[in-house]
């Protein structure tokens, strides 16, 4: 089972702006912000902006998350249960101030069509979804 294979972020890459993005683990990074599409090739994506051609871009820029996501993803092959990637999910997230920080985290299943959420960081408690919940 390949349990990560999409996941969708929104982060604000300033107050004026909202970037979308969409990890599909064929490993490329969808970014979407006024109304302009940026591909990255990439099998993880953190809240910043990886295409080099967006003005929001920081070449300088360098996020632990991201990197522990990257290894991780590298060592499995992109491969990991729906339990190691919640596991993952959960040690890449972070929270400075209550209000501040991992506000969810979802992983897809595309092979049953599910998907389990966490918020406010609470990684025992996934609240899962599927087909069947979509009438």
């Amino acid at each position: 089972m390949n349990a990560i294979k999409v996941k969708e972020n929104e982060l604000s890459v300033d107050k004026k702006k909202l970037v979308k993005q969409i990890l599909i683990i064929a490993s490329v990074v969808v970014e979407w912000t006024d109304n302009e599409m940026y591909i990255v090739e990439d099998n993880c994506c953190t809240n910043n902006v990886l295409s080099t051609e967006h003005e929001s871009y920081d070449p300088d820029w360098d996020c632990w998350r991201y990197q522990k996501l990257k290894k991780k993803l590298d060592e499995k092959n992109s491969t990991l249960t729906e339990d190691e990637t919640m596991q993952l999910m959960s040690d890449v997230s972070f929270s400075d101030t209550p209000d501040h920080g991992t506000q969810w985290s979802c992983v897809y299943d595309l092979d049953d069509f599910t998907f389990s959420i966490c918020t406010k960081r609470n990684y025992d408690d996934p609240h899962k979804f599927g087909r069947e919940d979509s009438d």
